[in-house]
């Protein structure tokens, strides 16, 4: 949708400087890539301080691959931010290893 189409149901969109129509364009095409890339900033920063276990067995992780499981277990890192900052550990991995430790310790408080 564009300015002009705007502008036909609310006709003082129309009056808009053209420079400031293209902003509110350009700002409305990318609010949805903006709000994502927010949420993924906040999730990270969220995760960014998590613990992980001082015994985490990285080699019983299912779905890491043995580089990664030899990286995390070599550096023993205390929170994610830490594992985070090793070369080479991916945000995928990274995202699979905070989502286990959250199910072991959801299945640890129900037990």
């Amino acid at each position: 949708m564009t300015i002009f189409d705007l502008a036909k149901i609310w006709p003082r969109f129309g009056e808009l400087a053209p420079k400031i129509a293209e902003q509110i364009e350009i700002d409305a095409k990318y609010d949805v890539y903006l709000s994502r890339q927010a949420a993924d900033i906040a999730a990270y920063r969220r995760d960014e301080s998590f613990e992980l276990p001082d015994d985490f067995d990285y080699a019983a992780l299912p779905g890491l691959s043995n580089e990664m499981k030899q990286k995390l277990q070599t550096h023993r890192s205390r929170t994610i931010g830490h594992a985070s900052r090793i070369d080479g550990v991916t945000p995928a991995a990274l995202t699979l290893l905070v989502a286990h430790v959250r199910r072991g310790q959801k299945s640890a408080k129900t037990a």
